[in-house]
């Protein structure tokens, strides 16, 4: 129980409060009126007005029901609330539409089961649990009518179900279908160009940026990845709404479509939440590759070398020539890559080899690292003379060469600088 003087003054304030809320409902009606009297139609509420015109006429009829007493009004908001849940519920339950039919119309079937047992069982008592359920939004030390209370929670239980109706009619129906008709033309997109980005991930393993020319899309491919990308913003599908094989496709798209930052995040996502995947990790460093990101590229690559294949080293060997302090990781690496697939075409490592110690010779000074880098720059040229030119343009404005620029044993392998 509130005492005595406090509730005085509570209720003096609660006078205060309804007197004022009262005027305030009276004068914005008159003023809304007002300005649409000439309008032909009228004035005609919109939703939030009408929302906000029944929470004055709410808290208005709370501090009568309740007496102006603080204890009473605590009930009475409480049954209120009750109600207003229940009816909102039930509101949003039984105005889905038909593609809700799997999810919330199963609840919708289940509640309707539910409320017909238990309409049945109650019955059979005598309404017993009503009572008690009634009970509990009544102090028993005032003497409150139960079917105040009762008529309380039926009233706010209809302004529940009609406000949730029209909400859901006005505006979360047609968001939610439009939501969906998005989310299925971008399934759509994702199933047609699926076998063409599984196929770009697998060509960018024998790809790195240093000797490709042009990446490894066609122009009909990076179309079609805007058009999804631009599907995917127009639907504010979030990455969580996403299962794995879509997040990759999703991913893909955009980097395909040059938005390497937002696609390298996405990729690490993915491994973050699925755990690892390859694509995932290769992808990641792509687009650190891209954005000029090399350190970050060989990090990610790092983390995951156990579980990742032996053509991880060649991306390394790379990778690693943008850090200064790791040019001897990126030899071993390369060096690695070399040794243990003689069998194919390692231009592209041999490349890395020499780029690695062609820098720590113009680091270190070390006349070894110049011997080995003149010593696979010979043998490159005599297997792909065309390098010749490669090997010359490095040396003029590339760090990898720049050294060697006016070495003669490295002039009389490649011809004269230009």
């Amino acid at each position: 129980m509130v005492d005595p003087s406090l509730q005085f003054w509570l209720s003096v304030v609660m006078a205060t409060a309804w007197v004022i809320l009262s005027v305030t409902l009276v004068l914005f009606a008159l003023s809304r009126i007002k300005k649409h009297a000439d309008s032909k139609e009228g004035w005609q509420p919109s939703y939030m007005e009408m929302s906000a015109i029944w929470a004055a006429i709410s808290a208005l009829w709370w501090i009568i029901a309740g007496g102006f007493a603080a204890d009473r009004m605590t009930c009475i908001i409480s049954a209120s609330l009750f109600g207003l849940s229940i009816g909102a519920l039930v509101g949003f339950i039984f105005t889905s539409y038909t593609e809700e039919s799997n999810s919330v119309g199963k609840v919708r079937d289940w509640l309707v089961a539910a409320l017909a047992t238990l309409s049945l069982a109650e019955a059979a008592t005598g309404a017993v649990h009503v009572r008690q359920l009634l009970a509990l939004f009544n102090d028993p030390a005032m003497s409150y009518p139960m079917g105040v209370t009762l008529a309380n929670i039926v009233a706010f239980a209809v302004l529940g179900f009609w406000g949730s109706f029209i909400l859901r009619e006005l505006f979360l129906n047609i968001r939610f279908a439009r939501a969906r008709n998005e989310r299925k033309r971008l399934e759509l997109a994702l199933d047609d160009v699926e076998p063409a980005i599984k196929q770009i991930a697998v060509d960018r393993r024998t790809s790195l940026s240093h000797i490709r020319d042009g990446g490894v899309a066609t122009p009909e491919q990076r179309d079609v990845a805007a058009r999804i990308v631009n599907l995917v913003r127009a639907a504010k599908i979030s990455f969580e709404g996403l299962a794995k094989d879509q997040a990759l496709i999703v991913a893909e798209c955009y980097a395909l479509s040059e938005h390497f930052d937002a696609a390298a995040s996405m990729f690490v996502r993915i491994v973050e939440r699925f755990g690892f995947d390859e694509q995932a990790v290769e992808g990641a460093a792509y687009c650190y590759e891209c954005l000029g990101a090399f350190p970050h590229a060989a990090k990610i690559l790092e983390q995951h070398r156990d579980k990742m294949g032996e053509h991880i080293d060649q991306w390394l060997g790379y990778y690693l020539l943008w850090v200064v302090d790791r040019l001897e990781d990126a030899a071993s690496r390369s060096l690695r890559y070399i040794r243990h697939n003689p069998e194919i075409d390692l231009v592209a490592a041999n490349l890395n080899l020499a780029c690695a110690h062609a820098q720590l010779f113009a680091r270190d000074g070390n006349p070894s690292d110049r011997l080995q880098a003149l010593r696979i720059v010979r043998r490159m040229v005599e297997i792909q003379p065309d390098l010749k030119e490669w090997f010359r343009r490095r040396a003029v404005w590339d760090q990898d060469f720049f050294v060697l620029k006016n070495d003669p044993d490295f002039l009389q392998a490649v011809g004269p600088s230009i």
